[in-house]
């Protein structure tokens, strides 16, 4: 199941509050979580830009697979664990396009 923690599309980096209902699931579903990091090589779906607007081609997507976390016994803690490492990936991945 593929899931989008933030609960919407983000605007660049701008990592939004991760909701809840990921850890949830992963919980009761005794299941990790496989963080999946998708680069494009431009902001064709990100918030604000017309999901109906055709994009320049050729688009180019990359999907790199992060971190994997075990089921959580403590879903707060979690949450906060896994948002932090997402930023900390993304503003990683921005610095070193700088």
């Amino acid at each position: 199941m593929l899931v989008f923690p933030e609960g919407t599309r983000t605007s660049g980096c701008d990592i939004q509050p991760f909701k809840g209902g990921f850890a949830l699931i992963a919980k009761r579903a005794r299941a990790p979580v496989q963080t999946v990091f998708i680069e494009i090589n431009q902001p064709f779906l990100c918030k604000g830009r017309s999901i109906f607007r055709k994009p320049d081609f050729p688009l180019v997507f990359r999907a790199r697979l992060g971190e994997r976390f075990s089921p959580p016994a403590d879903v707060r803690p979690y949450i906060s664990r896994l948002e932090q490492y997402c930023r900390s990936e993304v503003m990683e991945k921005a610095a070193g396009e700088s």
